[in-house]
């Protein structure tokens, strides 16, 4: 009986398989081959899922590591990373959204000996002020808002400078600010110095700031001093109110001194026990 069988026949797995001990070979063969032909359909949604997966997610590798940004510029992530510092969209925005705030221009000389205007932030205030901002360096601040203005997440074109700080601050007799300073190169921070005098403070101290009348350098203001304010204010008070208190004691008693006085003179005092 195998001579009846066309062996060309079966050589193509689309083949028509002729005689009793061929069909069940020609069904298993067909059926082999129709898995492995839908298998790489299986394998292909899967590739196009994943894919969809990850072009939802940002992902940024460092080494070996993936780990997920939530920033739309992976670069900030790295610095986040690099500087170890936690830092969120909501800290993003509140340092977009605040720096212009407290930012001012202010005219200085330069090394040129001409006056140049600068852009500065009071970046001490704003820690202070800004919740989301608080105990954050200012130079991390400074790069990060760097990356901001480098893509273009910020109406601002450049990112401000910093200013020293003047803490526990007095005007001075001879027009200038004696205080204890900070951010200033050589010297030690909270170092007391006397500056020369300034100018222009109507308008630059309620901004927060200081110039000097030669332009030469600018500060930024922090908690004026009050020790000797309050115990000057205490001590005078005090005084006032013991010479009031006096001067009202000594009033009172001249007042009856000088009822009784006028009394005794007149003879109308009256004896109410018959004694006199």
């Amino acid at each position: 009986w195998l001579s009846a069988v066309n062996f060309k026949s079966i050589s193509s797995p689309a083949a028509t398989c002729k005689g009793q001990a061929f069909r069940v070979s020609c069904a298993l063969h067909s059926s082999t081959a129709a898995s492995s032909s839908a298998a790489p359909t299986s394998s292909n949604d899967d590739d196009k899922s994943n894919e969809t997966e990850e072009s939802t997610t940002m992902k940024e590798f460092d080494g070996d590591s993936a780990k997920t940004s939530q920033f739309k510029d992976p670069s900030k992530q790295k610095v986040v990373d690099r500087l170890a510092m936690p830092w969120s969209v909501q800290q993003d925005w509140a340092l977009r959204d605040n720096l212009p705030k407290f930012t001012v221009m202010i005219p200085l000389e330069g090394q040129n000996k001409e006056e140049q205007t600068s852009v500065f932030a009071l970046w001490r205030t704003m820690l202070n002020e800004v919740p989301e901002l608080a105990g954050y360096p200012i130079d991390f601040l400074q790069e990060m808002h760097a990356l901001q203005v480098d893509t273009n997440e910020t109406k601002m074109q450049v990112t401000p400078r910093l200013l020293p700080y003047l803490e526990d601050y007095s005007f001075t007799s001879a027009g200038g600010v004696s205080g204890k300073v900070y951010g200033v190169p050589g010297l030690a921070d909270g170092t007391r110095i006397e500056t020369s005098a300034v100018t222009n403070i109507e308008v630059t101290l309620p901004q927060g700031f200081l110039r000097t009348s030669d332009g030469k350098a600018a500060y930024e203001l922090g908690r004026p001093q009050r020790e000797d304010f309050t115990e000057n204010a205490a001590s005078d008070l005090a005084k006032n109110s013991m010479a009031t208190a006096q001067s009202g004691s000594y009033a009172l008693l001249n007042s009856i001194n000088g009822a009784a006085q006028n009394a005794a003179s007149s003879g109308t005092m009256e004896d109410a026990d018959g004694m006199l």
